[in-house]
């Protein structure tokens, strides 16, 4: 599958405008340009990259990680029978597999005193036997 530039072709938040026509892949310019600069030339990697590093396509495009991953939600449908199941396939989210919550839902940081609080004033030091 070949991926080209169609500047006739608009993304917007949500949507990245991306046709597919045949065994061609036609993207808007800017999200071209994007593609070319991380050397992306296969569909499979582009949502690869797009489902490990949304924030990188939210920063080029001046989306959020929500409006990009709501247009890899409409441009999966497309790529079907193009790209491996096993990568268009939804996959346990990052946070269970891991552990790790995304810092958009991570919860507020504690105040310093609850901290000290918790750590018992702060001092690792032993104290008298």
């Amino acid at each position: 599958m070949t991926i080209e530039c169609d500047p006739s072709l608009q993304s917007s938040p949500g949507d990245f405008g991306i046709v597919v026509d045949g065994a061609t892949l036609r993207v808007p310019q800017e999200l071209y340009g994007f593609l070319r600069e991380m050397n992306l030339h296969d569909p499979a990697d582009i949502v690869s990259s797009i489902e490990t590093f949304p924030g990188g396509f939210a920063d080029a495009l001046g989306w959020n990680n929500k409006q990009v991953k709501a247009a890899l939600r409409l441009l999966t449908p497309q790529l079907e029978g193009l790209v491996h199941p096993d990568i268009l396939l939804p996959r346990i989210p990052y946070q269970y597999a891991t552990g790790v919550v995304p810092l958009e839902e991570a919860p507020p940081a504690l105040p310093e005193r609850h901290l000290k609080l918790v750590s018992g004033g702060g001092s690792n030091k032993p104290g008298p036997a």
